[in-house]
């Protein structure tokens, strides 16, 4: 299946946000930030890089790019 940016597009609420899912975020929010907090500085650097590699890649994968 040829993938296209329409598909990649943000899903949108038509009326408010559930309030459960925005307490559901918010949670994963704090313990999101409470895990990057415990990691060593130089597990830090290395999963940024990571990361930073893996966001390039599918960036060019949304572009439509063959990376």
């Amino acid at each position: 299946m040829l993938e296209t940016p329409g598909r990649i597009e943000p899903c949108l609420f038509e009326e408010q946000i559930p309030a459960e899912l925005a307490d559901l975020s918010v949670e994963i929010q704090r313990e999101a930030t409470r895990l990057g907090q415990g990691l060593h500085p130089d597990s830090a650097a290395e999963l940024a890089d990571f990361v930073r590699v893996m966001n390039c890649y599918h960036s060019y994968l949304t572009e439509g790019h063959n990376a």
